[in-house]
Parts: C-alpha cells; sequence; structure tokens
C-alpha cells in the first residue's frame, strides 16, 4: 500500500508539472512580470519569461524525476519521456509567439529561439545516441542517457537561476548610479551590455560541463580512456562552433561588424571553459582517496571548487576585454561602460564557478551512484 501511494504522488507531481508546462507557462509569466513592477510588459516579454518557465519546470521535472526513479516510485523512462514532451512543448510555443500578432506588438525572432532550443536537445537528448551501452538492454540504455540528462538538466536550471539573479543586482546597481547612461541606458537591452547574458551562458555552461566531462566524473562510463578523451573533444568542438555560430549569424549582422570576429568572441567561451575545467582537475585530481573509489563524482581534492571560480572569473573578463569590449565599443560604448562590462563578466564567472558546487548533489540522481563524495 505505502509503495502505491507514492507511485500515485509521484505521477501526480508528474502530471502537474506537465499541466504546467502546456498550459499556463504565459499566466506564470505575467504574474512574475507583475511582481516584478513591470505594469506595461508586452508580448514579447511575456513569451519570453514563458519560454523560461517553460524550461525551469522541465528541468524540475527532470530533477524530481529522477529522485522518484532512484526511489523506485516512477521508471526512468517515464522521466525521460516526460522531459522530451516538455521539449515538444517548448518548440510549439516558439513557433506560437513567432507568428505574426497585433499592430504595435513585437514577436520573438523564431531563428534565435530555435538556436536556444537547440541547445537543449544537443545536450539533453543527443548523448542517447553516442554513450555507450556495453550491455545493449533498453534499461541500462535509458539509466545511463537519463542519469546524464538528469544531472544535466538540474545544473542548467540551477546555473540558469543564479545567472538571472546576476542580472538583475548588476542592472539595479548600474542603473541606480547612472553608469551605463548614454543617450540611453545600456541596460534596456541586456544584449546590448551584456553581449552574453549570464542566465543563457550559465545554463549553457552548467550543462555543457556535465556532458562534455561525464567520462570524467562518471568513471566506467567510456570502456577506454582514449573514447572519453575523444568524446570530450567532440562535444568541445561541437559546442565551440556553436557558439560561434550565435554570433557570427544571429548577433552580427545587427551591429555591422566583421562577422568572423563575432565567431571568434563568442566561441572563445567555450574553450576557457573546458580549458579551466582540465586544468583544475589536473592541479586538484586524486586528492580525496575515497573519491577514487566512488562510481561517480569528481575524484578531486577540495581545491578543486576553489580553482574554477579563479579560472572562469579570469577566463570570462579577459574575454570581456579582448573579445567583447571591442565589438562594444563599436557600438558607442563609452570606457566606463566598458569597465562595467568587463567586470561583471568577471563576476559571473566566479558566481557560475561556484554554482557547479552543486553539482556533487545532482550526481544523487542517477540510479546506483552509490556513495559520492567527491568534496
Amino acid at each position: 500500500m505505502h509503495t502505491r501511494i507514492e507511485r500515485f504522488a509521484a505521477a501526480l507531481v508528474g502530471l502537474v508539472l506537465g499541466q504546467m508546462v502546456g498550459n499556463n507557462s504565459q499566466t506564470i509569466a505575467k504574474v512574475f512580470l507583475l511582481l516584478s513592477d513591470d505594469l506595461q510588459y508586452t508580448q514579447k516579454e511575456v513569451a519570453e519569461v514563458s519560454l523560461h518557465v517553460i524550461f525551469v519546470i522541465a528541468c524540475a521535472g527532470a530533477c524530481f524525476g529522477a529522485l522518484a526513479a532512484k526511489r523506485g516510485w516512477a521508471s526512468f523512462e517515464q522521466v525521460v519521456t516526460s522531459v522530451s514532451v516538455a521539449a515538444v512543448v517548448a518548440f510549439f510555443a516558439i513557433v506560437d509567439h513567432s507568428l505574426p500578432v497585433g499592430r504595435g506588438d513585437a514577436r520573438l525572432e523564431f531563428g534565435e529561439t530555435m538556436y536556444y532550443l537547440g541547445w537543449l536537445v544537443a545536450l539533453w537528448f543527443v548523448p542517447f545516441a553516442f554513450l555507450p551501452n556495453p550491455g545493449g538492454t533498453f534499461h541500462e540504455w535509458i539509466r545511463r542517457g537519463g542519469g546524464v540528462l538528469a544531472v544535466s538538466a538540474t545544473m542548467a536550471a540551477a546555473c540558469f537561476l543564479v545567472g538571472a539573479v546576476l542580472e538583475t543586482a548588476v542592472r539595479e546597481v548600474v542603473d541606480a548610479r547612472g553608469w551605463l547612461t548614454n543617450g540611453e541606458s545600456y541596460m534596456n537591452d541586456p544584449l546590448r551590455f551584456w553581449m552574453a547574458r549570464p542566465a543563457t551562458v550559465n545554463a549553457v555552461c552548467g550543462a555543457y560541463i556535465v556532458v562534455a566531462f561525464c567520462g570524467i566524473w562518471w568513471r566506467g562510463l567510456w570502456r577506454s580512456g582514449l573514447a572519453a578523451w575523444m568524446w570530450m573533444a567532440g562535444v568541445t568542438a561541437f559546442v565551440t562552433v556553436y557558439t560561434g555560430v550565435y554570433g557570427w549569424i544571429l548577433y552580427a549582422p545587427d551591429k555591422g561588424a566583421a562577422p568572423g570576429y563575432f565567431f571568434l568572441a563568442f566561441s572563445a567561451l567555450p574553450i576557457v571553459v573546458a580549458l579551466t575545467v582540465l586544468l583544475a582537475h589536473c592541479f586538484a585530481r586524486g586528492g580525496n582517496a575515497q573519491a577514487a573509489r566512488a562510481h561517480v563524482g569528481w575524484s578531486v581534492s577540495p581545491s578543486f571548487w576553489w580553482l574554477i571560480p579563479v579560472g572562469f572569473a579570469v577566463g570570462f573578463g579577459l574575454n570581456a576585454m579582448l573579445g567583447f569590449a571591442p565589438l562594444a565599443r563599436t557600438d558607442g560604448a563609452t570606457p566606463r561602460q566598458l569597465l562595467v562590462l568587463t567586470i561583471a563578466h568577471s563576476i559571473n564567472g566566479i558566481v557560475l564557478g561556484v554554482n557547479l558546487r552543486l553539482m556533487v548533489c545532482a550526481f544523487r540522481l542517477i540510479p546506483d551512484a552509490g556513495d559520492v563524495r567527491s568534496e
């Protein structure tokens, strides 16, 4: 009887999350905008926030679904199916919000929003096709792919929320001091100020690190170290190119600068992330004997979690100074605005690095992961 009640509760939670994703994301978005004192919100703002709602709820569904599956209240097949349905809902929401609307009301850019959906598909679902399945069974295939999906979705949501909070905090500070006023506030158009918004960058980086380095934190996932390194190189190459495409195709045409420079400025971010994680792992590897015996978890010393924020802060700051700042200068940014841009991205690097510490908890979503202590 107790097991039946638990399974019913898990199904009920899944049903509620599914209904929220499918029907009420715009309502939640409007309530959020009202609570943030935005009484004159546009339909485009509602559409953007509603997509964020769908994303966060889908990630929450993956997280709680994995917990339920690990306790036997649901199957991992149900978890993967639910997240897949959420991705389909997001696709049709993007199509709906990209259709012509009333006069004077802006609509979402279909290409840009589909680009973001591409991240979700690539980092959540594509690994299912490439992760090894030596047993050849469907259950093992779902367990491995679903485990990576659960950790990836959890970290993407956590990093997204922290990045959104940072954007809001920076906006309040700079607007209060008038640092970015130049005819009009740069913060009225986040892309003009950030070039690469922390909420988006952090969400992608959180999932990217989980997927690219799964051969390190999930020991035994790949049969050989060479296969793990080839997977890491392949994911990093894809993420680097795909990130550069954003600057080259979706961003550069509006700025009138050389598309190739935009490609390099944006594609440098995933390279910085990969190099920082690899170097930190090399310097802090094998510092915990118990972690080395664990099946899942970073086999590192505590210094690893200090090196990551420092490396991100330096790397993001340099990329902002050498990559984004020259582009912002052509857009009319003042030296003070360029300084704020650089400092803000450095702070985001610290925030992202500290937030990755939650990965230790996210690893526990994987079935049969054992006792994970990778601090």
